[in-house]
């Protein structure tokens, strides 16, 4: 009984598997036709020339840099979650 009960799990574990991965290429195939996919060419672009701006700099510095807009960022959602929180035990 165990091994008829174990083997139609596998057997519907592997259709749920089957039935994701095909789901996620059609997704996949209505995305990248939707989609215009020249501004993310452009937004490299200009990715590239902000980082040419800063690679004068020593690495140290540009990971510092970084890192302080990491934490930074942590602060601001750090804050909006204490009131968000906040908010919700009040009412």
């Amino acid at each position: 009984m165990w091994a008829r009960i174990l083997q139609l799990i596998i057997k519907s574990g592997i259709l749920v598997f089957v039935l994701v991965a095909v789901g996620l290429v059609a997704l996949g195939n209505v995305i990248n036709a939707l989609i215009n996919w020249d501004w993310l060419v452009y937004f490299f672009k200009i990715f590239l020339s902000l980082i040419n701006l800063i690679w004068f700099l020593p690495i140290p510095t540009i990971i510092t840099l970084v890192s302080y807009s990491f934490t930074i960022l942590i602060a601001y959602w750090t804050f909006k979650a204490v009131i968000l929180a906040s908010d919700w035990f009040i009412k």
